[in-house]
């Protein structure tokens, strides 16, 4: 692996552009006390301020490109690991990059999904129309977005924590063994289990876990980079 410490500086600006995302998830999906779900929809859409939509898609925007270089990095270090002539490696090499380019292009592309909703439902929430029709809108306008919205989604945390898994079993890459616990797969579906606790606190804690994940999984990658630069002198 070349360049080492610009690998390092990018893992690094990679965590500050997932603390960005950690922002603008909580801003969006942080709904309070007396929150009800009616299947797609919050109630609490109703009574969020617009200015939180807005700097939530400003974050979002400005953080995915950061973020970005951070994943690039992350798949120099993954790609590091591979050994030639074993299959299983190279595959799982593979795999991380294209779930990191699923992260990528999906987290920007579900976050605004994300956010329409709830401006499309509280604008018509302040309409003459009946609430059914409001759902009836709100759900027809995400279920024709709703296939490449799940796909780049699983592909994105599913991917991304299997080949990290993989790679730190196999001790291909000095990884801290938490990554098994605390991978961005097991930190996604631990917020969204969180939303089902009826507890406002958990689940307004929990609902930054899914770029957390992320933030964790750069972290992580930090390590074998170092040891590479004191192993070869750097």
């Amino acid at each position: 692996m070349k360049n080492k410490q610009r690998v390092l500086r990018d893992l690094l600006i990679g965590m500050f552009g997932a603390a960005l995302l950690m922002g603008a998830e909580w801003l969006l999906y942080s709904l309070g006390p007396g929150n009800e779900k009616n299947g797609l929809i919050q109630s609490g859409w109703a009574k969020m301020p617009m200015w939180r939509f807005e700097v939530s898609m400003l974050l979002c925007a400005g953080g995915m490109p950061l973020f970005a270089i951070g994943l690039h990095a992350a798949v120099r270090v993954v790609n590091s690991a591979r050994r030639k002539g074993d299959v299983a490696s190279v595959r799982m090499a593979e795999l991380f990059h294209l779930s990191a380019n699923a992260a990528i292009i999906g987290f920007l592309f579900w976050h605004t999904v994300n956010i329409i909703l709830p401006v499309i439902y509280k604008s018509l929430f302040e309409t003459s129309l009946m609430g059914a029709e409001i759902f009836t809108a709100v759900e027809n306008i995400f279920y024709v977005l709703a296939i490449p919205f799940y796909v780049y989604r699983i592909v994105a945390y599913a991917g991304t924590s299997v080949a990290v898994i993989y790679f730190a079993v196999v001790g291909r890459l000095r990884i801290s063994k938490t990554v098994l616990l605390l991978n961005p797969g097991v930190m996604m579906l631990a917020g969204w289990g969180m939303q089902y606790l009826h507890n406002s606190r958990l689940s307004d804690f929990a609902s930054a876990f899914g770029s957390f994940g992320f933030l964790l999984l750069l972290a992580a990658m930090i390590r074998p980079v170092s040891h590479r630069m004191e192993r070869e002198g750097e």
